[in-house]
Protein backbone atom coordinates (compact mmCIF):
# COMPACT_ATOMS: atom_id res chain seq x y z
CA UNK A 1 0.00 0.00 0.00
CA UNK A 2 1.11 3.55 -0.91
CA UNK A 3 0.79 6.53 1.07
CA UNK A 4 1.46 10.20 0.50
CA UNK A 5 2.87 12.60 2.54
CA UNK A 6 4.19 16.35 2.00
CA UNK A 7 7.26 16.97 3.73
CA UNK A 8 9.65 20.45 3.88
CA UNK A 9 12.76 18.67 5.08
CA UNK A 10 15.93 16.14 3.64
CA UNK A 11 15.43 12.30 4.10
CA UNK A 12 18.04 12.16 7.32
CA UNK A 13 15.71 14.50 9.06
CA UNK A 14 12.60 12.19 8.29
CA UNK A 15 13.94 8.83 9.39
CA UNK A 16 15.16 10.57 12.41
CA UNK A 17 11.71 12.08 12.84
CA UNK A 18 10.02 8.54 12.84
CA UNK A 19 12.10 7.19 15.63
CA UNK A 20 11.27 10.44 17.98
CA UNK A 21 8.44 10.33 20.23
CA UNK A 22 5.40 12.02 18.79
CA UNK A 23 2.09 13.37 20.37
CA UNK A 24 -0.97 11.47 20.38
CA UNK A 25 -4.45 13.11 18.08
CA UNK A 26 -6.37 12.92 21.60
CA UNK A 27 -3.71 14.34 23.94
CA UNK A 28 -4.76 17.34 25.62
CA UNK A 29 -3.26 17.30 29.11
CA UNK A 30 -0.16 19.40 29.80
CA UNK A 31 2.86 18.39 32.36
CA UNK A 32 1.80 20.01 35.87
CA UNK A 33 5.78 20.90 35.88
CA UNK A 34 6.83 23.50 33.05
CA UNK A 35 8.96 21.94 30.70
CA UNK A 36 11.34 23.51 28.33
CA UNK A 37 15.41 25.39 28.39
CA UNK A 38 12.49 28.38 28.44
CA UNK A 39 11.50 28.40 31.67
CA UNK A 40 14.88 28.43 33.35
CA UNK A 41 16.31 31.61 34.56
CA UNK A 42 19.58 32.60 35.64
CA UNK A 43 19.34 35.60 37.46
CA UNK A 44 22.29 37.77 37.32
CA UNK A 45 23.26 40.87 39.30
CA UNK A 46 25.16 43.19 37.55
CA UNK A 47 27.97 42.97 39.29
CA UNK A 48 28.15 39.66 38.98
CA UNK A 49 30.17 37.52 36.12
CA UNK A 50 27.75 36.09 33.57
CA UNK A 51 26.87 32.36 33.80
CA UNK A 52 29.65 30.53 31.15
CA UNK A 53 27.87 28.13 28.73
CA UNK A 54 28.17 25.04 31.05
CA UNK A 55 26.81 26.52 33.83
CA UNK A 56 23.42 27.12 31.82
CA UNK A 57 23.53 23.86 30.40
CA UNK A 58 24.03 21.78 33.95
CA UNK A 59 20.89 24.09 35.26
CA UNK A 60 19.23 23.14 32.11
CA UNK A 61 20.17 19.32 32.90
CA UNK A 62 18.87 19.72 36.59
CA UNK A 63 15.79 21.29 35.86
CA UNK A 64 15.01 18.72 33.45
CA UNK A 65 16.28 15.67 35.44
CA UNK A 66 13.87 17.28 38.59
CA UNK A 67 11.22 17.52 36.14
CA UNK A 68 11.07 13.64 34.40
CA UNK A 69 11.95 12.13 37.67
CA UNK A 70 8.33 13.24 39.28
CA UNK A 71 6.25 11.08 37.14
CA UNK A 72 6.59 7.42 39.18
CA UNK A 73 3.90 6.18 41.13
CA UNK A 74 4.71 7.36 44.85
CA UNK A 75 6.43 5.58 47.51
CA UNK A 76 9.68 3.17 47.20
CA UNK A 77 9.78 -0.37 46.77
CA UNK A 78 12.08 -2.67 48.71
CA UNK A 79 12.42 -4.84 46.59
CA UNK A 80 16.22 -6.08 45.93
CA UNK A 81 18.13 -4.39 42.89
CA UNK A 82 19.19 -7.78 41.02
CA UNK A 83 14.72 -7.90 40.97
CA UNK A 84 14.44 -4.28 39.22
CA UNK A 85 13.37 -3.35 35.75
CA UNK A 86 15.62 -0.74 34.11
CA UNK A 87 13.55 2.34 32.23
CA UNK A 88 15.61 5.37 30.69
CA UNK A 89 13.18 8.83 30.45
CA UNK A 90 13.86 11.39 28.34
CA UNK A 91 13.11 14.80 29.46
CA UNK A 92 13.06 17.97 27.07
CA UNK A 93 16.93 18.58 27.70
CA UNK A 94 18.04 15.34 29.31
CA UNK A 95 17.36 11.90 30.43
CA UNK A 96 18.27 9.55 33.49
CA UNK A 97 18.57 5.77 33.90
CA UNK A 98 15.85 4.68 36.90
CA UNK A 99 15.71 0.98 38.16
CA UNK A 100 12.06 0.33 39.58
CA UNK A 101 9.65 -2.40 41.04
CA UNK A 102 8.20 -4.58 37.75
CA UNK A 103 5.15 -5.01 39.79
CA UNK A 104 4.05 -1.63 41.02
CA UNK A 105 6.17 0.55 39.05
CA UNK A 106 7.86 2.70 42.31
CA UNK A 107 11.44 3.36 42.53
CA UNK A 108 13.82 0.99 44.19
CA UNK A 109 14.73 2.19 47.48
CA UNK A 110 18.24 4.20 48.15
CA UNK A 111 18.56 3.83 44.28
CA UNK A 112 18.83 7.32 42.64
CA UNK A 113 18.21 7.73 38.80
CA UNK A 114 21.41 8.60 37.39
CA UNK A 115 22.08 11.10 34.60
CA UNK A 116 22.32 10.37 31.24
CA UNK A 117 22.89 13.89 29.26
CA UNK A 118 20.96 15.05 26.40
CA UNK A 119 22.19 11.57 23.98
CA UNK A 120 24.09 8.97 25.05
CA UNK A 121 24.72 5.12 23.40
CA UNK A 122 24.50 2.04 25.70
CA UNK A 123 26.05 -1.59 25.45
CA UNK A 124 25.32 -3.96 28.08
CA UNK A 125 27.86 -6.42 29.15
CA UNK A 126 27.05 -10.17 28.32
CA UNK A 127 26.69 -11.02 31.98
CA UNK A 128 24.00 -8.20 32.59
CA UNK A 129 25.84 -6.63 35.33
CA UNK A 130 27.34 -3.97 33.43
CA UNK A 131 26.54 -0.88 31.18
CA UNK A 132 28.64 0.57 29.02
CA UNK A 133 27.40 4.47 28.18
CA UNK A 134 28.69 7.17 26.22
CA UNK A 135 27.18 10.46 28.01
CA UNK A 136 27.16 13.85 25.82
CA UNK A 137 26.19 17.15 26.91
CA UNK A 138 24.12 18.27 24.22
CA UNK A 139 21.86 16.19 21.31
CA UNK A 140 23.43 18.53 18.58
CA UNK A 141 27.06 17.99 18.85
CA UNK A 142 29.18 15.13 19.30
CA UNK A 143 31.70 17.11 21.41
CA UNK A 144 32.29 17.07 25.21
CA UNK A 145 31.04 13.25 25.63
CA UNK A 146 32.51 11.21 28.19
CA UNK A 147 32.26 6.95 28.79
CA UNK A 148 30.82 5.88 31.91
CA UNK A 149 30.44 2.81 33.42
CA UNK A 150 27.56 1.97 35.36
CA UNK A 151 27.83 -1.11 37.89
CA UNK A 152 24.27 -2.85 38.05
CA UNK A 153 25.50 -4.94 40.86
CA UNK A 154 25.72 -1.61 42.95
CA UNK A 155 23.82 1.03 41.36
CA UNK A 156 27.00 2.74 40.65
CA UNK A 157 27.88 5.10 38.62
CA UNK A 158 31.61 5.42 37.63
CA UNK A 159 32.59 7.96 35.10
CA UNK A 160 36.12 7.43 33.35
CA UNK A 161 38.49 9.83 31.97
CA UNK A 162 37.87 8.69 29.18
CA UNK A 163 36.49 10.98 26.45
CA UNK A 164 35.04 11.79 22.76
CA UNK A 165 34.95 15.14 20.48
CA UNK A 166 32.63 12.98 18.39
CA UNK A 167 29.77 10.50 18.24
CA UNK A 168 30.40 7.34 19.63
CA UNK A 169 29.62 4.18 17.18
CA UNK A 170 29.36 0.57 17.53
CA UNK A 171 30.18 -1.08 21.54
CA UNK A 172 31.02 -4.88 22.02
CA UNK A 173 31.98 -6.41 25.46
CA UNK A 174 34.44 -9.09 25.27
CA UNK A 175 32.54 -12.45 26.32
CA UNK A 176 33.88 -12.31 29.64
CA UNK A 177 32.74 -8.80 30.03
CA UNK A 178 36.55 -7.95 30.62
CA UNK A 179 37.21 -5.58 27.84
CA UNK A 180 34.67 -3.47 25.76
CA UNK A 181 35.52 -2.60 22.65
CA UNK A 182 33.80 0.45 20.61
CA UNK A 183 34.57 2.66 17.55
CA UNK A 184 34.33 6.29 17.11
CA UNK A 185 35.74 9.35 14.82
CA UNK A 186 38.33 12.40 15.90
CA UNK A 187 38.59 14.73 13.71
CA UNK A 188 37.18 12.88 10.46
CA UNK A 189 39.37 9.95 11.61
CA UNK A 190 37.90 6.69 12.08
CA UNK A 191 39.14 4.38 15.20
CA UNK A 192 38.93 1.98 17.12
CA UNK A 193 39.81 1.27 21.36
CA UNK A 194 39.60 -1.13 23.60
CA UNK A 195 39.21 -0.36 27.24
CA UNK A 196 39.95 -2.21 30.29
CA UNK A 197 36.53 -2.52 32.27
CA UNK A 198 38.55 -2.55 36.04
CA UNK A 199 40.99 -0.24 35.60
CA UNK A 200 38.46 1.74 33.18
CA UNK A 201 41.84 2.83 30.91
CA UNK A 202 42.21 2.82 27.08
CA UNK A 203 44.70 -0.13 26.60
CA UNK A 204 44.65 -0.42 22.57
CA UNK A 205 43.87 2.14 19.84
CA UNK A 206 43.76 2.02 16.21
CA UNK A 207 42.45 3.44 13.03
CA UNK A 208 40.32 1.91 10.43
CA UNK A 209 39.70 3.31 6.48
CA UNK A 210 36.16 2.79 6.69
CA UNK A 211 33.30 3.91 8.75
CA UNK A 212 32.20 0.83 11.02
CA UNK A 213 28.70 0.73 12.11
CA UNK A 214 28.19 -2.96 13.79
CA UNK A 215 30.97 -5.06 16.16
CA UNK A 216 30.36 -8.16 17.68
CA UNK A 217 32.96 -10.13 18.99
CA UNK A 218 33.83 -14.40 17.62
CA UNK A 219 32.70 -16.96 19.71
CA UNK A 220 36.17 -18.03 21.27
CA UNK A 221 36.83 -13.84 22.18
CA UNK A 222 39.90 -14.21 20.44
CA UNK A 223 39.00 -11.66 17.19
CA UNK A 224 36.51 -8.83 16.65
CA UNK A 225 34.20 -8.74 13.67
CA UNK A 226 33.72 -5.12 12.22
CA UNK A 227 30.90 -4.40 9.48
CA UNK A 228 31.01 -0.85 7.68
CA UNK A 229 31.21 1.08 4.61
CA UNK A 230 34.59 2.77 2.87
CA UNK A 231 34.64 5.47 0.44
CA UNK A 232 37.02 7.23 -1.22
CA UNK A 233 34.80 10.69 -1.84
CA UNK A 234 34.71 13.69 0.66
CA UNK A 235 30.68 13.28 1.21
CA UNK A 236 31.15 9.49 2.00
CA UNK A 237 29.04 8.45 -0.92
CA UNK A 238 29.21 5.69 -3.20
CA UNK A 239 30.73 3.13 -0.18
CA UNK A 240 31.73 -0.01 -0.69
CA UNK A 241 30.81 -2.19 2.53
CA UNK A 242 33.88 -3.88 4.49
CA UNK A 243 33.69 -6.62 6.63
CA UNK A 244 37.18 -7.32 8.82
CA UNK A 245 38.14 -9.32 11.37
CA UNK A 246 40.99 -7.62 13.79
CA UNK A 247 42.64 -9.45 16.78
CA UNK A 248 41.34 -8.75 20.02
CA UNK A 249 44.41 -8.67 22.39
CA UNK A 250 46.29 -6.52 19.62
CA UNK A 251 43.98 -5.20 16.98
CA UNK A 252 46.28 -5.91 14.56
CA UNK A 253 44.10 -6.67 10.99
CA UNK A 254 43.31 -10.87 10.58
CA UNK A 255 40.94 -11.12 7.43
CA UNK A 256 39.18 -8.27 5.14
CA UNK A 257 36.62 -8.25 2.39
CA UNK A 258 35.16 -6.38 0.45
CA UNK A 259 31.71 -7.26 -0.36
CA UNK A 260 31.46 -5.63 -3.92
CA UNK A 261 27.63 -7.20 -4.18
CA UNK A 262 26.05 -5.42 -1.59
CA UNK A 263 25.14 -1.40 -1.26
CA UNK A 264 24.63 -0.03 2.23
CA UNK A 265 24.67 4.26 2.07
CA UNK A 266 23.98 6.58 -1.08
CA UNK A 267 24.78 6.22 -4.22
CA UNK A 268 25.23 8.73 -6.93
CA UNK A 269 25.59 8.40 -10.86
CA UNK A 270 29.08 10.60 -11.67
CA UNK A 271 26.36 13.68 -13.27
CA UNK A 272 24.85 14.03 -9.78
CA UNK A 273 25.70 16.30 -6.95
CA UNK A 274 26.33 15.14 -3.66
CA UNK A 275 24.98 18.34 -2.04
CA UNK A 276 22.17 17.79 -3.70
CA UNK A 277 20.43 16.15 -1.10
CA UNK A 278 17.69 15.09 -3.61
CA UNK A 279 20.38 13.23 -5.72
CA UNK A 280 21.34 9.69 -5.70
CA UNK A 281 20.08 6.71 -4.39
CA UNK A 282 19.53 5.33 -0.59
CA UNK A 283 20.56 1.62 0.41
CA UNK A 284 19.78 0.38 4.03
CA UNK A 285 20.17 -3.34 4.18
CA UNK A 286 19.10 -5.34 6.80
CA UNK A 287 22.53 -6.20 8.65
CA UNK A 288 22.48 -8.42 12.35
CA UNK A 289 24.88 -10.69 13.69
CA UNK A 290 23.80 -14.15 14.69
CA UNK A 291 23.80 -14.41 18.76
CA UNK A 292 27.41 -15.78 19.26
CA UNK A 293 29.17 -13.65 16.87
CA UNK A 294 30.63 -16.46 14.53
CA UNK A 295 28.42 -15.34 11.44
CA UNK A 296 26.99 -11.58 10.24
CA UNK A 297 23.68 -11.86 8.03
CA UNK A 298 22.95 -9.64 5.15
CA UNK A 299 19.57 -9.03 3.59
CA UNK A 300 20.23 -7.05 0.06
CA UNK A 301 17.96 -3.78 0.07
CA UNK A 302 17.29 -3.58 -3.69
CA UNK A 303 17.05 -7.36 -4.35
CA UNK A 304 15.38 -10.62 -2.34
CA UNK A 305 18.93 -11.81 -1.44
CA UNK A 306 20.96 -13.23 1.41
CA UNK A 307 24.29 -12.81 2.30
CA UNK A 308 26.26 -14.93 4.99
CA UNK A 309 29.53 -14.09 6.66
CA UNK A 310 30.79 -16.90 7.99
CA UNK A 311 33.28 -15.61 10.44
CA UNK A 312 34.78 -18.72 11.51
CA UNK A 313 35.68 -20.28 7.91
CA UNK A 314 36.07 -16.59 6.12
CA UNK A 315 33.88 -17.10 4.00
CA UNK A 316 31.18 -15.12 2.24
CA UNK A 317 28.33 -16.97 0.26
CA UNK A 318 24.97 -15.64 -1.06
CA UNK A 319 21.56 -17.07 -1.87
CA UNK A 320 18.35 -16.06 -3.46
CA UNK A 321 15.35 -15.39 -0.86
CA UNK A 322 12.58 -17.70 -2.51
CA UNK A 323 9.62 -20.04 -1.31
CA UNK A 324 10.44 -23.82 -1.43
CA UNK A 325 10.31 -24.74 -4.23
CA UNK A 326 7.59 -27.66 -6.26
CA UNK A 327 8.56 -29.66 -9.22
CA UNK A 328 5.56 -26.89 -10.67
CA UNK A 329 7.46 -23.63 -9.64
CA UNK A 330 10.20 -25.51 -11.09
CA UNK A 331 8.57 -25.50 -14.59
CA UNK A 332 7.30 -22.34 -14.32
CA UNK A 333 10.94 -21.30 -13.42
CA UNK A 334 11.97 -21.98 -16.93
CA UNK A 335 10.25 -19.15 -18.87
CA UNK A 336 9.87 -16.83 -16.14
CA UNK A 337 12.36 -14.12 -14.89
CA UNK A 338 12.07 -12.08 -11.56
CA UNK A 339 12.21 -8.53 -12.16
CA UNK A 340 13.22 -6.03 -9.55
CA UNK A 341 12.16 -2.60 -9.14
CA UNK A 342 14.84 0.03 -9.54
CA UNK A 343 13.63 3.16 -6.63
CA UNK A 344 14.40 6.34 -7.49
CA UNK A 345 15.05 7.63 -3.88
CA UNK A 346 15.72 3.99 -2.02
CA UNK A 347 14.91 1.21 -0.39
CA UNK A 348 15.50 0.38 3.90
CA UNK A 349 15.66 -3.12 5.11
CA UNK A 350 15.42 -4.49 8.84
CA UNK A 351 16.74 -7.75 9.88
CA UNK A 352 15.79 -9.34 13.63
CA UNK A 353 17.35 -12.89 13.95
CA UNK A 354 15.01 -15.01 16.49
CA UNK A 355 16.19 -15.82 19.79
CA UNK A 356 17.20 -19.63 18.80
CA UNK A 357 18.97 -17.91 15.55
CA UNK A 358 16.86 -20.44 13.31
CA UNK A 359 14.71 -17.51 11.56
CA UNK A 360 15.21 -14.47 10.09
CA UNK A 361 12.44 -11.18 10.39
CA UNK A 362 12.83 -8.70 8.01
CA UNK A 363 10.68 -6.00 6.87
CA UNK A 364 11.66 -2.78 4.75
CA UNK A 365 9.93 0.50 2.38
CA UNK A 366 10.90 2.28 -0.33
CA UNK A 367 10.79 6.15 -0.65
CA UNK A 368 10.31 7.77 -3.66
CA UNK A 369 10.17 11.77 -3.34
CA UNK A 370 9.28 14.89 -6.00
CA UNK A 371 9.95 18.28 -5.51
CA UNK A 372 6.89 20.77 -6.96
CA UNK A 373 8.19 24.61 -5.82
CA UNK A 374 10.39 23.42 -3.25
CA UNK A 375 7.57 20.90 -1.85
CA UNK A 376 8.49 17.21 -0.92
CA UNK A 377 5.79 15.09 -1.61
CA UNK A 378 7.00 11.55 -0.48
CA UNK A 379 5.85 7.94 -1.61
CA UNK A 380 6.07 5.70 1.33
CA UNK A 381 5.61 1.60 -0.34
CA UNK A 382 5.69 -1.11 2.68
CA UNK A 383 7.83 -4.16 1.36
CA UNK A 384 5.55 -6.46 4.15
CA UNK A 385 7.05 -9.14 6.16
CA UNK A 386 9.53 -11.85 5.19
CA UNK A 387 10.55 -14.41 7.59
CA UNK A 388 13.66 -16.29 6.04
CA UNK A 389 15.65 -19.19 7.17
CA UNK A 390 19.25 -17.87 8.02
CA UNK A 391 20.91 -21.09 6.62
CA UNK A 392 19.50 -21.92 3.48
CA UNK A 393 17.38 -18.40 2.43
CA UNK A 394 14.73 -20.23 2.44
CA UNK A 395 11.36 -18.01 2.69
CA UNK A 396 9.35 -19.16 5.08
CA UNK A 397 6.57 -17.16 5.34
CA UNK A 398 5.29 -13.76 4.01
CA UNK A 399 2.81 -11.20 4.58
CA UNK A 400 2.62 -8.36 2.33
CA UNK A 401 -0.30 -6.01 4.43
CA UNK A 402 2.36 -5.12 7.30
CA UNK A 403 3.30 -1.84 7.54
CA UNK A 404 6.24 -2.14 9.93
CA UNK A 405 7.85 0.26 10.91
CA UNK A 406 9.88 -2.02 14.05
CA UNK A 407 9.28 -5.23 15.30
CA UNK A 408 10.05 -7.15 18.20
CA UNK A 409 10.75 -10.57 19.05
CA UNK A 410 9.48 -12.25 22.65
CA UNK A 411 12.24 -13.68 24.75
CA UNK A 412 10.87 -16.98 23.83
CA UNK A 413 11.06 -16.69 20.43
CA UNK A 414 6.79 -17.32 20.61
CA UNK A 415 5.19 -13.73 19.31
CA UNK A 416 6.35 -11.27 17.21
CA UNK A 417 5.67 -8.20 18.15
CA UNK A 418 5.15 -5.71 14.77
CA UNK A 419 4.84 -1.84 15.49
CA UNK A 420 3.91 1.47 13.44
CA UNK A 421 1.84 4.44 13.27
CA UNK A 422 -1.23 5.72 11.86
CA UNK A 423 1.23 8.34 9.81
CA UNK A 424 3.19 6.22 7.40
CA UNK A 425 6.25 8.50 8.00
CA UNK A 426 6.28 8.05 11.27
CA UNK A 427 3.57 10.07 13.19
CA UNK A 428 0.09 10.33 14.66
CA UNK A 429 -0.46 7.58 17.31
CA UNK A 430 1.22 4.44 17.81
CA UNK A 431 0.09 1.10 17.10
CA UNK A 432 1.34 -2.67 17.66
CA UNK A 433 -0.32 -6.22 16.53
CA UNK A 434 1.21 -9.20 18.04
CA UNK A 435 1.61 -12.64 16.16
CA UNK A 436 2.28 -16.39 17.34
CA UNK A 437 5.84 -17.02 14.98
CA UNK A 438 4.22 -20.64 14.35
CA UNK A 439 0.91 -19.85 13.35
CA UNK A 440 1.23 -16.23 12.34
CA UNK A 441 -2.00 -15.81 13.52
CA UNK A 442 -3.43 -12.03 15.06
CA UNK A 443 -3.08 -13.08 18.85
CA UNK A 444 -3.97 -8.89 19.97
CA UNK A 445 -3.77 -5.68 18.73
CA UNK A 446 -3.97 -2.26 19.76
CA UNK A 447 -4.08 1.31 17.73
CA UNK A 448 -2.70 3.32 20.78
CA UNK A 449 -0.14 1.62 22.52
CA UNK A 450 3.10 0.22 21.83
CA UNK A 451 3.30 -3.30 23.47
CA UNK A 452 6.76 -4.91 24.31
CA UNK A 453 8.42 -7.18 26.55
CA UNK A 454 11.22 -5.88 28.80
CA UNK A 455 13.15 -7.86 31.21
CA UNK A 456 14.08 -7.16 34.97
CA UNK A 457 18.18 -7.46 35.98
CA UNK A 458 17.56 -11.30 37.00
CA UNK A 459 16.00 -12.09 33.25
CA UNK A 460 12.14 -12.63 34.43
CA UNK A 461 10.28 -10.97 31.53
CA UNK A 462 7.39 -8.36 32.65
CA UNK A 463 4.91 -6.99 29.60
CA UNK A 464 4.60 -3.21 29.40
CA UNK A 465 3.60 -0.53 27.13
CA UNK A 466 3.99 2.94 26.68
CA UNK A 467 2.14 5.66 24.28
CA UNK A 468 3.68 9.10 24.25
CA UNK A 469 2.35 12.42 24.06
CA UNK A 470 3.17 15.98 24.86
CA UNK A 471 5.80 15.57 26.91
CA UNK A 472 3.84 12.96 28.88
CA UNK A 473 4.04 9.12 28.59
CA UNK A 474 1.55 6.71 29.71
CA UNK A 475 2.89 3.24 30.46
CA UNK A 476 1.58 0.37 32.02
CA UNK A 477 2.65 -3.11 33.03
CA UNK A 478 -0.02 -5.79 31.75
CA UNK A 479 -1.54 -8.81 31.83
CA UNK A 480 0.47 -11.70 29.66
CA UNK A 481 -2.31 -13.29 28.58
CA UNK A 482 -5.41 -10.44 28.05
CA UNK A 483 -2.92 -7.78 27.08
CA UNK A 484 -4.62 -5.55 29.97
CA UNK A 485 -2.90 -3.09 32.02
CA UNK A 486 -2.17 -4.28 35.85
CA UNK A 487 -1.09 -1.24 36.44
CA UNK A 488 -0.64 2.36 34.62
CA UNK A 489 0.51 5.84 35.22
CA UNK A 490 2.15 8.47 33.46
CA UNK A 491 5.07 10.14 33.42
CA UNK A 492 6.43 13.49 32.40
CA UNK A 493 8.98 12.56 29.69
CA UNK A 494 9.36 9.86 26.67
CA UNK A 495 10.45 6.37 28.15
CA UNK A 496 12.44 3.38 27.00
CA UNK A 497 12.28 -0.12 28.68
CA UNK A 498 15.28 -2.10 29.78
CA UNK A 499 18.45 -1.00 27.29
CA UNK A 500 17.73 -0.05 23.84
Amino acid sequence: MMKKAAILITLGMILFAACAPQPTADETEQPSIASGPADVELTVEPDQEKPSKEDVLEELNATSAAIISSGLPEGASDKPLSEGLLLTIWGPTTGTLNVIDSVTGQRLKDRNSIPLGAASSRKLSPDGTMLAIAVYPSNSTGHGGKLHLIDLKTWMDEPTDIQFDDWAGAMAFSPDGKTLTLTFTDQNKSLIRMVDVSTKAVVKEASLDYWPMQMAYTPDGRSIALYGGHSDETNQVNPIPIIELRDARTLQPLWKQALTDIQDGRYLKPSEDANDYEAGTWMMPGVVFSHDGSKLYIVHAAEDKLTTVDLTARSVSSAAIQPPHTFLDWLVGLTAQRAYAKMLNGTEKQAYLSPDGTRLYVIGRTYKSTNTNGQIDMDVTSLGLQVIDPATGTELHRMDDIEANNLAISADGSRLYVYGWSDSMGGGTPWTKVYDTASFEEISSNDKLTISEAASLDGKVVLVSSSGGAYTSRIAFLDSKTYEPKVEWKINGWVEWGVP
